[in-house]
């Protein structure tokens, strides 16, 4: 039996290159666009030559460099591209105002204005509790759960065995916490809480750099060993 997927796309942004993913239902027939970072005409060719249907954007957070191509799924297009715009963009609605300011989503540093006219959205609030459909099957639902800290509407995504953790949890290291609505002791929180409840095999998939693993953070993320030896204090960010 087919099962749930995910596919990285590294975009480039200000800040980096960037993971953009799709998670895929199991027949491979639609996704969901996760942190549409930017190159918008990659994701949208990307859409396209797999020949998948956008149920809808997440995003993790509302920083400019998981949104700067936020823009390809608000514009009308044609539905040969993938895309019936606009689709929904689920966020936690502590976000929303973050995502609509460019003084607290980082854009205005650049002197860059909103890459996406906000008239256009289709907004959505995560609802606490309910997941996302995707596919023919309740199992692949697409799971969310609130964890903030790199800032107070982050979440991450599961589907199946995979968790996009956004700027939550890296690779070895963890989210800054002094950008706008910040907070260092709720990272340690949401860091803490994720690692241990999770079961070890679930791979964790970042907002940027490589994949880990539960088992490998929990062994190996020295802010994760260090909040768990101290408490949420013991690191500052």
């Amino acid at each position: 039996m087919k099962t749930p997927g995910l596919e990285r796309i590294v975009v480039p942004t200000f800040a980096g290159p960037m993971n953009c993913y799709l998670l895929l239902s199991a027949d491979g027939m639609e996704t969901y666009v996760v942190d549409p970072g930017g190159d918008r005409v990659r994701l949208l060719a990307t859409v396209r030559a797999r020949g998948v249907r956008v149920r809808g954007v997440l995003l993790t957070h509302g920083h400019i460099d998981h949104i700067g191509a936020l823009d390809a799924f608000a514009a009308p297009r044609d539905a040969a591209s993938g895309v019936v715009a606009p689709v929904p963009v689920f966020l936690h609605p502590t976000e929303r105002a973050l995502l609509l300011d460019p003084e607290m989503n980082g854009a205005a540093i650049f002197d860059d204005p909103l890459p996406f006219d906000p008239a256009a959205l289709d907004l959505r609030p995560l609802e606490p509790g309910r997941a996302l459909p995707l596919g023919a099957s309740d199992a692949e639902s697409v799971e969310w759960m609130h964890t903030p800290g790199h800032t107070a509407g982050s979440v991450c995504y599961r589907l199946g065995d995979d968790l996009v953790t956004g700027d939550t949890l890296f690779a070895g290291s963890v989210g800054r916490s002094d950008f706008p609505t910040g907070d260092a002791r709720a990272l340690a929180r949401s860091v803490v809480h994720l690692i241990d409840t999770l079961p070890g095999h679930v791979r964790i998939h970042p907002g940027h750099g490589s994949p880990s693993t539960i088992d490998d953070e929990k062994r190996r993320n020295p802010f994760y060993r260090a909040w768990k030896q101290g408490g949420e204090d013991a690191v500052d960010l």
